[in-house]
């Protein structure tokens, strides 16, 4: 994504760029919307054969970086909370772990559960 907001003439200053996954790969004619503060993020429509939730409490790393928002340094972390702390109990849970805001919770709330 970061080298399509290059390409695309990068952000502009009122851009809130930590609700957006940098490291997350772009399809070809795919529409980023970039959020402005305070601004609910747009969720990403998932292909296809993404269109399964993605489980908390079982899923993987690279599970975990398919959503929106979650990057690799992310992704781990929920990991590591999950292995620490158990399982989450409710998604809005997801804020204990340091990075992730209402803003990323927003964005994937409609991707993920909990079992």
């Amino acid at each position: 994504m970061s080298d399509a907001i290059t390409a695309a003439g990068n952000f502009t200053p009122a851009a809130d760029t930590n609700a957006l996954n940098l490291a997350r790969m772009v399809t070809d004619g795919e529409h980023l919307h970039v959020p402005i503060p305070g601004e609910t993020p747009i969720a990403v429509a998932r292909g296809e054969d993404d269109a399964a939730p993605i489980h908390l409490n079982r899923a993987n790393a690279s599970e975990l970086e398919t959503l929106p928002g979650i990057g690799p340094a992310l992704a781990a972390r929920i990991v590591a909370h999950r292995e620490q702390h158990g399982a989450f109990q409710a998604v809005e849970e997801l804020t204990e772990v340091s990075g992730i805001g209402p803003a990323i919770i927003a964005n994937i709330g409609d991707l993920v559960v909990v079992d």
